[in-house]
């Protein structure tokens, strides 16, 4: 469900195509930090183009870390953030077993940047329907989920 008026062109219709790729395991023993950089880098480039940008923002910053993202009280409940206050998406990247659940994450957090901020609506859905049941929550996993097939075959291939 895209209840956000100018994402509504990012809906499809399902079932969409499996990854013909297969994804990768991610563990700090096994994955490099350059892997991350460019895993993460090749997915921003990929929601940009195809998912668009934001006409009221500047593109996020994008921060990563293994173990924490900064904020210590959300870290236990999240693996990853959009901030608008500053314009950033933080990635926990422990917690991401595989590279396409650290792709739909990261897509998931791009969608929240793409999101209208005026009037404070994700805030009042949040208070009233909480966390799960808040409708920019179902939209960011909805196209998070219509996208992560194509994003990880894209990534698979620059990586």
């Amino acid at each position: 469900m895209i209840k956000t008026k100018r994402l509504r062109s990012l809906d499809r219709k399902l079932p969409m195509l499996k990854s013909s790729v297969t994804t990768i395991n991610i563990s700090k023993k096994k994955t490099t930090n350059k892997q991350i950089d460019i895993i993460i880098h090749e997915t921003y480039n990929w929601c940009v183009k195809n998912l668009g940008m934001n006409p009221h923002k500047d593109l996020p910053m994008v921060s990563w870390d293994w173990k924490s993202f900064g904020q210590a009280d959300l870290e236990k409940q999240f693996i990853a953030m959009y901030d608008a206050s500053i314009n950033e998406i933080s990635i926990k990247i422990t917690g991401h077993r595989t590279l396409k659940n650290l792709v739909r994450t990261f897509i998931h957090e791009y969608v929240h940047y793409l999101q209208p901020e005026q009037g404070g609506w994700y805030d009042r859905y949040d208070k009233k329907f909480g966390y799960d049941n808040n409708p920019y929550e179902i939209e960011a996993y909805y196209i998070s989920d219509l996208y992560v097939n194509d994003a990880v075959s894209y990534v698979m291939k620059k990586t």
